[in-house]
C-alpha cells in the first residue's frame, strides 16, 4: 500500500468513527451521552451542534479522501451550514436567545455562498460533473 492510499484509508476511517458518533449525538443522543460519560443538559443544542459538525467533517474527510477539491469541500460545508442554520434557528424559536437568530443567519449565509460559489463552478466545468477529480496522468 502506497502513501496515497495509506492516507485514503485513513481519511476513510475518521469518516466512519466521526459519522457514528455524528449520527449518535444527533439521533439517539441518550445512548451518545452514556457512551461519553456525559450528563445531558436539559436544552441539548451545543449537544446536537457538536453532532452536527462531527458529521460536516466527516463529510470533508469522505471527500478529501478521493479527491482533495475546494469546491467540493465548499459544497459539504455549505450544506452542513445551512443544516446548522436550521438547528439553530429551532434553538433560537425555543427561547435559546437572540444570539442564535444572529448565528443562524451568518451559518445560512455563508452555507448559501458556498453552495452557490460551488455551483457555479461545477457549472463553468461544462461537463455536468460534481468535482474537479484528480489531475490527468496521462
Amino acid at each position: 500500500m502506497n502513501v496515497s492510499n495509506a492516507q485514503s484509508a485513513t481519511f476513510r476511517a475518521g469518516a466512519a468513527f466521526d459519522t457514528a458518533f455524528g449520527f449518535a449525538m444527533l439521533f439517539t443522543p441518550l445512548m451518545a451521552a452514556k457512551i461519553l460519560h456525559l450528563e445531558l443538559p436539559a436544552d441539548r443544542t451545543y449537544f446536537n451542534l457538536a453532532g452536527l459538525l462531527l458529521l460536516i467533517l466527516a463529510g470533508m474527510y469522505f471527500v478529501a479522501a478521493s479527491s482533495p477539491s475546494l469546491h467540493r469541500l465548499a459544497l459539504v460545508a455549505g450544506l452542513g451550514r445551512l443544516a446548522g442554520m436550521l438547528l439553530l434557528f429551532k434553538a433560537a424559536a425555543g427561547g435559546a436567545g437572540g444570539a442564535f437568530w444572529m448565528a443562524g443567519a451568518v451559518d445560512g449565509i455563508l452555507g448559501a455562498t458556498h453552495v452557490t460559489l460551488a455551483m457555479l463552478h461545477f457549472r463553468s466545468a461544462g461537463d455536468g460533473s460534481v468535482g474537479d477529480g484528480p489531475p490527468d496522468r496521462t
